[in-house]
């Protein structure tokens, strides 16, 4: 194994970030996952598209072992595709220089600015590492537009960033990849795939416990996650209905802020026609640290109605504060996901199958306890140190290889 504290690695990261002057701010909490893994290296750069202009978004990222490049500012596909010349220039020019200062890259898929950089280390022989968070053909929210004009337009552009994507694994000395879905995707393409399960949570943030649901009070179920179409939100509060309907004392509570104000004020308004406001709390976005472990270890169930995804950080967060889990059976999720021994999966779209499986957690509490055991198992073994490490030493052993071509 080569010491990754030799290596220097470049992380290309496609999505916008504001600097106030005194810090980088963002919506994703990629960069702490890029911070961890900076902490095992010589050093590490976080290129990102910049701005700092206008209303200021995102949660403050505190990244002590890492470097920002600031990229020129797009904020969607569109507005990329819209850069002016002198920006285009410029972009060019930055993947250039930055990839000819560091060993390694690395590209967070799926992208189409990150091809430049992809193919600026194919070209000057760096090691080039693809982290593939997701797969665009399923989770791009337009995609759920219900304008049929933008759907077509959606559908298209989605089968072109993933050629693109695809592309760009098949050039990778190591592709990560977030789930077994992606996984399916990416084996075969890449030099060396490695399924990945990221987790923020450090082994002093993990908190055990036998049991998690009090004998008083309400049960608080509980869901980090953006609030989009995306998350199947709708069937959660439907489920949250229905428990109550059959006399649960339940309480949800949703981490995690929005950006289709329209789609949030239909649910609450549904919330509202079915009498359970009183039961949902929007907490709205929430930076990662020690208000959302607290949010955690506070909850008595992690529950997940995503219509699609890689593997769900939010599972292994949950595992690590030791929080049964119920969620939608996507195909990303096994392994390490085991019905009915580390949590229970329900069928998608289907707010019955949700409500039904958090009963059984409610109801039987050596179903509960086992569930807690055997996730805590798995969080340990993945956590935010161990995680880096195994991580750091690929990019490092690939960054060697390329060395001695």
């Amino acid at each position: 194994m080569v010491e990754a504290n030799d290596c220097a690695l470049l992380v290309v990261q496609d999505e916008p970030h504001f600097f106030d002057g005194r810090m980088y701010r963002s919506e994703m909490n990629f960069g702490y996952f890029v911070d961890w893994v900076a902490r095992q290296m010589q050093r590490a750069t976080l290129a990102v598209p910049t701005t700092d202009k206008g209303e200021q978004f995102g949660q403050p990222l505190d990244l002590p072992n890492v470097s920002f490049e600031q990229l020129p500012y797009w904020w969607s596909l569109i507005s990329y595709l819209k850069l002016g010349k002198s920006d285009k220039r410029r972009l060019k020019m930055q993947a250039r220089e930055l990839v000819a200062k560091h060993d390694a890259v690395m590209v967070r898929l799926p992208s189409l600015p990150a091809r430049l950089f992809a193919n600026e280390a194919r070209k000057q022989n760096k090691a080039l590492i693809t982290y593939v968070g997701g797969n665009i053909l399923t989770a791009a929210n337009p995609l759920q537009s219900r304008n049929p004009l933008i759907r077509v337009a959606a559908q298209a552009m989605s089968r072109y960033v993933h050629h693109v994507t695809m592309r760009m694994v098949g050039q990778a000395d190591v592709a990560l990849a977030t789930g077994r879905e992606i996984f399916g995707l990416c084996d075969g393409r890449a030099k060396m795939t490695r399924q990945l399960m990221t987790s923020l949570v450090s082994q002093s943030d993990m908190f055990a416990r036998e049991d998690s649901i009090p004998e008083t009070g309400p049960i608080k179920m509980f869901r980090a996650a953006r609030v989009n179409p995306n998350k199947g939100t709708e069937y959660l509060l439907e489920a949250t209905a229905m428990l109550v309907e059959r006399g649960y004392n339940v309480q949800l509570q949703l981490a995690g802020g929005w950006n289709e104000d329209a789609y949030v004020a239909d649910l609450k308004a549904w919330c509202k026609e079915h009498k359970i406001e009183d039961r949902v709390e929007w907490l709205g976005h929430i930076d990662f640290g020690p208000g959302v472990l607290k949010l955690y270890r506070e909850a008595h169930i992690g529950v997940l109605s995503s219509l699609s995804e890689g593997f769900p950080r939010f599972i292994l967060e949950a595992w690590g504060l030791s929080l049964p889990v119920v969620a939608t059976d996507l195909p990303g999720m096994c392994p390490p996901v085991e019905p009915n021994v580390n949590a229970i999966l329900v069928e998608r779209a289907s707010a019955k199958a949700l409500a039904d499986g958090i009963q059984r957690v409610i109801d039987d509490p050596n179903l509960r306890r086992s569930l807690i055991s055997n996730g805590m198992e798995i969080a340990t073994n993945n956590s935010a140190e161990m995680q880096s490490e195994r991580v750091a030493g690929w990019i490092a052993n690939a960054a060697a290889e390329r060395k001695e071509d």
